[in-house]
Parts: C-alpha cells; structure tokens; sequence
C-alpha cells in the first residue's frame, strides 16, 4: 500500500492508499539553484537592502534570505533584518537562517523604497500571486476593488494572464520597491528576479507550473504543501482553485489544511456569523478582503462537493458548504464512500501546481442555443 505525505501544518500527514485507487499524484517539483547561482542572482540588487519584508515564509524565501546573509559576508556589509507581519514573525523564524533577526513589520508602514521578499503561488482571483498582487492586497482600497472589478466572471483563473494581475502590476509600478520574486524548488529557489515588482512578475508567470491531471480522476485530495499556504481558510483554498480545472462535474474535492489562524478574511468571517451575502460580493462598491473566495465557493457547490480536514470549527465549514472531516484517514473513506474502485489524485503541492483539464471549479455547461 503506498505511503502518500502530505503537509499538515508544522507536521506531515501520511495518506494511506490501495494501489488501485491512486489516480495522479501531482507535485510540482522542480530543481533548486546552486547557492553560488542563486547569489550571483541576487548581486543585481547592486547594495543589498538593510530591511526585507517577507511576504510569505516558505522554504524558497527562507533559502533567498540565506543567499542575501551570505552575498553581505563576502561583501562585509551588515546582513538584512527580515521584517514579516505580527501574525506571521513565528513561521518567519522557522525558516530564516538561526542568526537572522526578525522583526515586526509596523502596521500602515509605507512600501515605498522598501524590498519585498516573496515566493509566487497560485491565486485564483490574480491568477498567480506575485509580489505585486501581494502589495495590491496589502493596500486595498479603489485599486484593489477595480482588480476585483476586473476578473473575468465569478469563477478562479488560476494561471497567468489574468486582468487583475495587470492591474496589480500598475499599482506596483509606482511604488519605488524592490521585489525578490522567488519561484520554489527543491525546498529551495528554481528561479529568481530582483528589480521592479511589475517587472519581476514576468517571472513567477513565465516560471509557472501547468500540470495535467486525468481526467478521469473523479475525486481528488490535495493540501497546500507548506506550513504558510494552509495557515489560514483564505489561502489555503487558493490550492482548491489551483484545481479547478481538474474536477469534472459531480467530482469530490477533499482540502488538507490545519488553517490555525482561523478563516483568514473578514468576508469569510462575517459570512459565518451572518453578516454576508453572495449577492454582495458580485458587484461591491468597495472590496473586502476574501470576497472572491466566498463567491467562488458559492459557484463551486452548484457542480461539485467539497470537504475539509481543518482545525476549524465544523460549523464554518458546514456553513461555507464544506463537509469537515477528522483526519487524512477519513478523507480517503469519504473518497471512497463513492466507489471504492474509483482512481484518487493526489496532489501535494496545490499552492504552486496548476492543473489543467475542462473548466472552472463552479463553471456550469453551457447549453445548447445559450
């Protein structure tokens, strides 16, 4: 029987599962870059920043950060303090080198003239999450509601190309910062760009993973693949939506994700507690943050079933039209509960892996003479 580890939080949860149930199993890989590359890389920054504000705490980031202590060392120039949010200085600490300070980010403090550091990932409303589309959330405002305002139709994209990370792009561009666009591999760095966040974007998008994932593969089980990604209910979906197009109608979409920090957005929450319809998040006159994942997931139930093992309350999930579930364990008898000679996917890496196949998650078939 093969033993299939995913992530689940700080630990890994190992997915027992018969020979002849296990369908794809989709991680998106990659080969990491000799620290020598990956230095002479990070050279272009010309005088290495004092401050890097980590955007997400991966393994790639955490490797960036190392290349950055050692290119001051041989340049005998002080090594960069990390910045990372309140929430986040802890996953930060786990993955920079031990002697690395970390520090609070200031809340409202201006990104202009500042580096940010990030590792691109799927997103479903930006298509890949660059460090400009990060900057863009970050800010929010008009120009995050016309992002929003420009995604093409209530379903994820994920991939490149998509309006609102143009959008995304204009924001940054005026900003002044500096940008480490970072795409993971090898629980390394596979590629890097320094220089303008609107610029370096073409190098998460051009570095992308598109991976195909059968189609017949009914039921699929995934997790984000990191610590970071899955800490909350809003990001960890963004690797449900890097799925989309790989569950066929009447499929079976089952989450990994521990989301310690709860639902991770205030449209999330103000759903649960009643505080939120869909039907405002179609045409808002002022974004909220997590709008798009409340309206992908009302799509995604007309045409497909979705559960969740989580550390959240069963009652959020219920209520976001998830079935929560205990363990992994559990997760593949649910799987099976709809055919126990079905073929299962796997993927292990839903935060970096885009998987092809018909149509959005929640699209419906068009019909014949519409």
């Amino acid at each position: 029987m093969p033993e299939i580890w995913l992530n689940y939080g700080s630990a890994d949860s190992v997915l027992d599962i018969r020979a002849e149930n296990l369908g794809d199993t989709v991680s998106a890989g990659g080969e990491a870059m000799a620290p020598e590359a990956l230095g002479e890389r990070l050279g272009a920054l010309g005088e290495a920043p004092r401050e890097v504000v980590m955007l997400n705490a991966t393994a790639a980031t955490g490797a960036a950060v190392g290349a950055l202590r050692a290119l001051c060392e041989s340049r005998s120039a002080p090594p960069p303090r990390v910045l990372a949010e309140r929430g986040e200085m802890g996953r930060a600490r786990a993955v920079v080198p031990g002697e690395t300070e970390v520090a609070e980010l200031e809340a409202g403090r201006d990104p202009r003239g500042m580096a940010f550091l990030a590792e691109a990932e799927v997103d479903g409303l930006f298509g890949t999450c660059t460090v400009a589309a990060r900057l863009l959330r970050r800010a929010g405002g008009e120009e995050m509601r016309a992002a929003y305002a420009a995604r093409d139709g209530d379903s994820p994209l994920p991939g490149p190309g998509t309006p609102p990370l143009e959008v995304a792009r204009a924001h940054a561009s005026s900003l002044g910062a500096t940008a480490i666009e970072v795409v993971g591999g090898g629980r390394g760095v596979a590629e890097v760009a320094v220089g303008d966040p609107a610029e370096t974007a073409r190098v998460a998008l051009s570095a992308g993973r598109a991976l195909e994932c059968a189609s017949a593969n009914r039921s699929v089980i995934l997790c984000p693949g990191n610590a970071h990604s899955g800490a909350t209910l809003s990001r960890a979906l963004h690797s449900l939506w890097a799925c989309a197009r790989a569950v066929p109608e009447g499929g079976l979409a089952v989450l990994l994700a521990e989301c310690s920090g709860g639902l991770g957005s205030e449209a999330l929450r103000r759903f649960v507690e009643g505080r939120m319809t869909v039907e405002r998040t179609r045409r808002p006159p002022a974004y909220m943050d997590g709008m798009e994942d409340l309206l992908y997931l009302a799509g995604a139930r007309e045409r497909v079933a979705v559960a969740i093992v989580s550390t959240l309350p069963g009652l959020y999930a219920r209520r976001l039209w998830m079935s929560p579930l205990d363990s992994a364990k559990l997760a593949l008898e649910h799987v099976l509960k709809k055919g126990p000679r079905q073929k299962v996917a796997v993927v292990a890496d839903g935060a970096h892996a885009v998987l092809g196949a018909a149509r959005p998650l929640g699209a419906k078939e068009a019909k014949d003479g519409v």
